[in-house]
């Protein structure tokens, strides 16, 4: 746990690549085009319900079968 501000600054300068490079994805994610934006708005809504990794799992899979966009509720339903 981080007690005081010389902490939180030493915890953001070790982090601050890390979030530069986040922060630069979701620019990026932002200036794409529409399949892109929506895939992670898909992400961001699944997050809430799952873990992170699973959210991603899940777009990623739904992104290699071609049903993120253009599958029908039985088909990206869990069996």
């Amino acid at each position: 746990m981080i007690t005081s501000k010389e902490e939180l600054a030493k915890k953001y300068e070790k982090l601050r690549p890390a979030i530069e490079k986040r922060l630069l994805e979701f620019k990026q994610a932002g200036a794409g085009n529409a399949k892109t934006i929506f895939a992670e708005l898909s992400f961001c809504l699944l997050t809430p319900q799952s873990k992170a990794r699973s959210a991603h799992s899940a777009i990623k899979s739904l992104l290699r079968g071609d049903l993120l966009f253009s599958g029908a509720p039985p088909q990206i339903a869990r069996p």
